[in-house]
This record gives structure tokens, C-alpha cells and sequence, in this order.
């Protein structure tokens, strides 16, 4: 909450995502290609404009590029001229605000020098412990395919071996507490 009082206005220029040649051809050539395929999802629209795409002369994709350029030097002055606009006019109501936002805190303060992190449950350890050698086994799935797996394997990982993780989450969840036991004493 705090974090939402304390931002301010930005000074430099807002960067905006760049329009590229291929992206503005991928328009153009959307509506031939869902005609030739028309039950092509998002991805597989645009691996098909990629093909045609590749084939095009230099000559082509120039036309493009050009209306490309253009086409971000207009997002570019419109960009200027609010920019322009908006500081003029936000020079008053950023002091405003400032007199408007209320001075206290939430009821539990939490000092900056101590990083309060929650506690990981012993399935999120467990998850963390055996990534790196599942991602050799896993590699090329999608991640919910990869989640499903993982719960497989955690089902049947025996009771002796899950001990581990659930001691370390207790751990993690008392150093949690006394942390938050802590911080309420300092408040008072």
C-alpha cells in the first residue's frame, strides 16, 4: 500500500514496444491465411506468416520495415507531446496529493533491514530441491505437463523422504513466527 503512495511521476520517457516489419506484414497476411486455414490458433498463425515471411524479397520486406520506421515515429510524437502535456499539468496536483495521503502505516511495521518471507510449503520445497535434475528429464513439455509430473513424483515419494522437506517447512514457518513475534514488540 504504501508502495501505491510513494510513486511518482516518471521522468524519462515511457518506452514503448517497437513496431517491427514482420509484425505489421503478420497483419496484412492474417486474414489470407486463416482463409486458407481457418481453425489455426494464434502461435500457429504466426509460424505460418513466418514461412511466408522468410520467402518475401528484400525488396518486399523493405515496404515493410519502412512503414515500420513510420509508423514508430508517430507512437514516438504522440508520446512527446503527452509527455509534454502532462508534466505542465501535474506540477500542482503531484503537491496535492502529497497533502491528501495519509501518514500512517498498517498496524504491523515491519523494518526494512529484516526481509520478511513466508514460509514454503514442503511441496514448493520439494519442487525447488528437484528442479534442476527434472529439467533434463522434462525438457520440451509445458509447464502444466510438467506440474502434473511433479505431483506424481511427490505422491509417490516415500513418507521417510517427504519428512525432510515437511521439517524444513516447520522450520521455515517457526523462524516466520518469531520474526512476526518480533516485529510486534518493536511496535509497541
Amino acid at each position: 500500500m504504501e508502495q501505491k503512495q510513494k510513486r511518482k511521476k516518471r521522468k524519462t520517457p515511457l518506452k514503448t514496444p517497437k513496431k517491427s516489419a514482420f509484425l505489421l506484414f503478420l497483419q496484412d497476411q492474417k486474414a489470407k491465411i486463416l482463409k486458407k486455414k481457418p481453425n489455426l490458433s494464434g502461435k500457429e498463425i504466426s509460424k505460418e506468416g513466418s514461412k511466408i515471411w522468410k520467402k518475401l524479397s528484400n525488396q518486399e520486406k523493405e515496404k515493410y520495415k519502412k512503414k515500420a520506421r513510420e509508423e514508430q515515429e508517430k507512437i514516438n510524437e504522440e508520446i512527446n507531446k503527452s509527455e509534454k502535456n502532462g508534466l505542465e499539468s501535474s506540477s500542482t496536483s503531484e503537491s496535492e496529493q502529497e497533502k491528501k495521503i495519509p501518514k500512517t502505516r498498517s498496524k504491523f511495521k515491519i523494518p526494512k533491514s529484516v526481509p520478511l518471507e513466508k514460509p514454503l510449503s514442503p511441496y514448493r520445497l520439494f519442487m525447488i530441491d528437484t528442479q534442476k535434475k527434472n529439467l533434463e528429464e522434462f525438457k520440451g513439455i509445458s509447464v502444466g505437463e510438467y506440474s502434473k509430473k511433479m505431483s506424481q513424483k511427490w505422491i509417490k515419494l516415500p513418507e521417510e523422504e517427504k519428512k525432510k522437506f515437511f521439517d524444513e517447512s516447520k522450520r521455515q514457518k517457526e523462524n516466520f513466527q518469531k520474526l512476526l513475534k518480533q516485529n510486534e514488540n518493536q511496535q509497541i
